[in-house]
């Protein structure tokens, strides 16, 4: 179940895509600003909160209503050693064996990789991800995806490589 934060709700995304709105993480240690247009829902506790999703075109935060519409997901796995030890190895996992690429983003001083785009019903899939090492040999994988139509692909895409440039840690690893 996902709640619903405290911003406001719209129906439909505006161009103005000014970063007015912040969402902090302190479990993972990040922050990442967003559009004040964005409704942004959380796993309440005492659950895990991996990350949220922002809901572009929808108003509901209710699991499987937003599933269908467009949105963007920013999730964070945590002591990841035995997936990978480097972002490229990542690709299998998450990129559902297609390779991926290096992006021309970077996230919070870290390269950013993407996935090749998927097709999942109605809308497109793309897919960034990097690896936060940790001192201890373990890490953090974040990946930002995006589920977008054909109507709203550019614009709903700038907005996810603006909000991966926003991405900023609060404590060092």
């Amino acid at each position: 179940m996902l709640l619903s934060a405290s911003f406001p709700v719209a129906n439909a995304f505006a161009a103005d895509l000014t970063m007015t709105n912040r969402y902090d993480n302190s479990a993972y240690g990040f922050t990442i600003q967003f559009p004040h247009q964005l409704s942004i829902c959380t796993t309440p506790a005492p659950g895990p909160n991996h990350g949220f999703v922002a809901l572009l075109r929808s108003d509901s935060c209710r699991d499987g209503v937003f599933e269908q519409k467009p949105h963007l997901e920013l999730f964070v796995r945590y002591d990841v050693i035995t997936m990978a030890t480097s972002t490229a190895e990542l690709a299998d996992e998450l990129c559902e064996n297609k390779p991926a690429r290096r992006s021309n983003i970077c996230s919070a001083g870290l390269a950013v990789y993407q996935c090749q785009t998927i097709l999942i019903g109605e809308l497109t899939l793309w897919r960034y991800f990097f690896l936060r090492p940790q001192k201890n040999g373990t890490g953090q994988i974040y990946s930002l995806d995006l589920y977008s139509d054909q109507t709203h692909a550019a614009q709903d895409r700038l907005l996810q490589k603006q909000m991966l440039q926003q991405l900023k840690f609060t404590r060092r690893q």
